[in-house]
């Protein structure tokens, strides 16, 4: 599969200088430390660092004997940069000031200057004018570190991602672009980028001057992006520190050239074109984070971000993905979107994109102002690796890891300049198709819609069942249900043979074989006395069991299959014992004509389609009657027990767990084992 990432340009003296992150995340550390040792806030440490940066920017800083001529010298320089970009009231947030007492400020000159050293090191410069968004890469070590942006929702959109969004939307010099929650401004710079590669020397000065808009509301940010804009070289600075409900963008010329400014509100009410000079082709953004039930919620963001676009125009943004999967106000949400606007493709993001901020993400494609037909089809993939891994507190690129994102770039980018792109299907991965008008809550997301891979072969079969054994049998001996005495009085031994492929699986829903599912009698199990009877609750350890409590007999179950609604959905555990449940937890009761060897089969395929859900897609009753697994059936359609049971018995410990369910279940085990 082509990665995409080409090049429309003949320069070739315009690619792209290799650099090497790692150092850079290095660097970053060790500025950190520099600057902790001196005792800044963690929070100031990255304006101190790009306070260095603006000063550095056309000479290097020459350490002086005083510490105020050196601390006067980095600021004049900071100011002048800021003033020529008419942002002389966001200086304030970034200009260095040093400490009252004197062995403070001896000790934070010091560092300064150790940390100009460390900047220059770097070549930073050389890197950025290749174009590189070196300031993102060293915001996002000075993030982990620093509790202000976290506490307000704002997260850095790593760059390979936004450098992603650029070249699936195909950014060029033509098109004016906004980011309404640029955030020190990676998509931009990511945008800058992109078309410096793919066009003329004046055709990038136009885009870089004329048609780039950001507004940031958090001033300490808005100044980091208005610097991000000065170090790469743009005349003009359209980065606004403002509430971007409170403004808009309208079209003008600049020299003859297409361009826009920000009208407010109020300016807005009074100029009578202003609602129809809709000049923005192309949106980047990844919205503040909802945090807390007050917050704005991200859609809004993204409704406003639609209201200045032309139609046909496109928008890529980062959403938590709950924002797809919520009812209430996000369903109503996603309702006026496909009523007003197309949806193009959605994409899960790795788990840990925004590490350590724990949100799981996706990124959605929208073009603006056409309405959505119903048979129009959709791409949706999941692309959970990103070719990044966590190593102590952060993440870097590792080659060894799979990058679906690069995976799927040139793919994405087809699909939304053709939608009748042949593509072929990958289960589990991508899939193309309309959007299910059927489902009442309407979820936006792939793993709604991706089909599950084929069956899997029969060592890959064994290997998920002996891991649900071993975990069972872990359980037992564990609570005492098994007593170790009794285990070595049991032949451990399995059965020889090779098992051959079975050729006929069937996709069934697990209503159909297992019967109609309830959820757990108790929401909450504080009042409960202690007691014998285990409690199943969302804990993915010790088959469930959250506890044993004093519990009438009514509202226990035996011989059940139950499957986790929430916490990690879809975790199933088999309880041949009498237990009671939580509400969050459905309860299957298997009927009597099923083989311990299918119900351990049937555990072990619902806990291996796990990835359909997660903490923010949650499976309650309401969606357990869509979930399907595959199963081996014979020839008159019924389930192939015997095959079943041949592939479980060349398990070890299959014959003590045998034991076990026929000392648990007593009589009722016949004809079960």
């Amino acid at each position: 599969m082509s990665n995409g990432n080409q090049c429309c340009g003949n320069d070739a003296n315009k690619s792209i200088t290799g650099f090497d992150e790692k150092h850079i995340s290095e660097i970053a550390e060790q500025l950190n430390e520099v600057l902790h040792s001196a005792s800044v806030n963690k929070d100031d440490r990255i304006m101190v660092v790009t306070s260095l940066l603006l000063a550095q920017q056309y000479s290097k800083l020459d350490a002086t004997p005083e510490a105020e001529e050196f601390v006067s010298e980095i600021n004049n320089r900071v100011r002048c940069a800021f003033s020529g970009r008419n942002k002389n009231e966001l200086y304030k947030y970034i200009e260095i000031r040093l400490p009252d007492r004197k062995e403070a400020r001896d000790k934070f000159y010091k560092a300064l200057v150790k940390a100009a050293e460390l900047l220059e090191e770097l070549k930073i410069w050389a890197v950025m004018d290749a174009g590189t968004d070196v300031l993102g890469k060293l915001y996002d070590t000075f993030l982990r570190y620093g509790n202000g942006p976290k506490d307000i929702g704002i997260v850095l959109t790593p760059g390979h991602i936004a450098e992603f969004a650029c070249e699936v939307l195909d950014i060029n010099h033509n098109d004016l672009v906004y980011d309404p929650t640029c955030g020190t401004g990676g998509f931009l710079v990511s945008a800058l980028n992109k078309v410096r590669l793919c066009s003329s020397d004046r055709e990038f000065a136009d885009f870089r001057d004329n048609r780039v808009f950001g507004v940031e509301q958090q001033s300490k940010v808005a100044a980091l992006a208005v610097a991000n804009m000065i170090f790469h070289r743009a005349a003009r600075d359209n980065i606004i520190n403002n509430d971007c409900f409170s403004q808009r963008l309208t079209g003008i010329e600049v020299n003859g050239l297409s361009s826009a400014r920000f009208l407010s509100l109020t300016e807005e009410d009074r100029s009578k074109s202003a609602g129809n000079n809709r000049v923005v082709t192309k949106v980047l953004m990844n919205p503040p984070f909802s945090l807390k039930e007050r917050d704005e919620k991200e859609f809004r963001f993204i409704e406003h971000a639609l209201e200045q676009m032309q139609d046909g125009g496109l928008l890529f943004s980062v959403v938590p993905y709950s924002m797809l999967v919520k009812q209430g106000q996000d369903r109503q949400f996603r309702k006026r979107l496909l009523r007003h606007n197309t949806l193009l493709s959605v994409i899960t993001l790795p788990q840990d994109l925004f590490y350590p901020v724990g949100i799981h993400t996706a990124g959605i494609i929208i073009k603006k102002g056409v309405p959505h037909p119903e048979d129009r089809k959709v791409l949706w993939v999941r692309a959970i690796s990103d070719g990044y891994v966590k190593v102590k507190g952060r993440r870097l690129p590792c080659e060894k890891r799979d990058n679906n994102i690069e995976q799927i770039t040139r793919m994405v980018k087809d699909f939304i300049k053709d939608p009748d792109t042949a593509l072929e299907e990958v289960k589990g991965f991508h899939v193309v198709c309309p959007v299910d008008r059927r489902d009442k809550s309407l979820e936006l997301v792939p793993e709604a819609y991706l089909r599950e891979r084929e069956p899997l072969s029969v060592e890959e079969i064994k290997e998920g069942l002996e891991k649900t054994l071993r975990e069972f049998l872990a359980f037992l001996i564990w609570s005492g249900l098994l007593p170790v005495e009794d285990i070595k009085s049991i032949n451990m031994e399995s059965a020889d043979g090779k098992i051959a492929y079975h050729s006929n699986f069937k996709e069934v829903a697990l209503k159909d074989i297992l019967g109609h599912p309830y959820k757990g009698p108790y929401h909450i199990h504080g009042g409960l006395d202690i007691g014998s009877i285990p409690l199943i609750s969302t804990s993915a350890q010790n088959n469930g069991v959250a506890g044993y409590f004093d519990v009438p007999g009514s509202l226990t179950f035996k011989d059940a299959i139950t499957v986790t609604s929430d916490g990690a959905p879809l975790t199933a555990f088999y309880h041949p014992y009498v237990f009671t449940a939580k509400d969050n937890v459905i309860i299957f009761e298997p009927g009597s004509d099923l083989k311990y060897s299918t119900i351990f089969y049937i555990v072990t395929e619902i806990n291996r389609i796990k990835w359909r859900f997660s903490y923010g897609r949650k499976c309650y009753l309401n969606k357990i009657d869509k979930v399907k697994i595959f199963i081996p059936v014979k020839g008159d359609g019924s389930i192939d027990q015997d095959y079943i049971e041949d592939i479980v018995n060349t398990l070890p410990g299959w014959h003590l767990a045998k034991q076990a369910l026929s000392l648990l279940a007593g009589g009722e085990a016949i004809g079960r084992i």
